[in-house]
């Protein structure tokens, strides 16, 4: 959370106006995260873990809007800076800063993407393909806050799913 706050004023210099069809890329991802959780059998494990279940109505709900807000923006902007911000462009060259945001090589797509998915675990595969997603999201305009929208739409339709479906393993 600190690197966060350290480099916020770097991500003031994003160009921070999505459009729907970064948004629609997240759906997307959202879609692709839960076919390939069915798929893997990840949608037998339903229920809320018991500690969180067991604990006070204060803390589950302080626990799960904490989730809600990492996941929806913190994790987003983390993981595009360090998977199409840093590594994508840096696997161009290593003076990365200069790499233009709509250069791209389809080795450092692909790269990047297996890294972001195996992060992941069990959902490698789809995290990979999540990661190509964002990348091509990102490449369309050259705007890294495309890629970060997408992230979150898809972090925040998981969120929902969660909170509303009950499907807990996907936290």
């Amino acid at each position: 959370m600190g690197a966060f706050w350290w480099f916020l004023r770097n991500y003031r210099t994003w160009e921070w106006r999505p459009d729907l069809p970064a948004v629609a890329v997240g759906g997307l991802v959202f879609c692709v995260w839960l076919l390939f959780d069915y798929f893997t059998g990840g949608h037998a494990v339903r229920s809320m873990p018991i500690a969180l279940e067991q604990a006070p109505p204060v803390v589950r709900i302080t626990w799960i809007a904490f989730r809600v807000v990492g996941g929806v923006v913190v994790a987003p902007i983390a993981e595009e800076s360090a998977y199409r911000g840093f590594l994508m462009r840096w696997l161009i060259s290593r003076a990365f800063e200069s790499v233009s945001w709509r250069h791209f090589s389809a080795m450092a797509i692909f790269v990047s993407s297996i890294a972001y998915g195996l992060l992941h675990e069990r959902l490698w595969l789809a995290g990979t393909v999540a990661g190509i997603l964002f990348a091509l999201t990102l490449l369309r305009r050259g705007r890294i806050g495309d890629a970060v929208a997408a992230h979150a739409t898809a972090n925040a339709l998981i969120a929902v799913w969660v909170l509303i479906g009950g499907d807990w393993h996907l936290w």
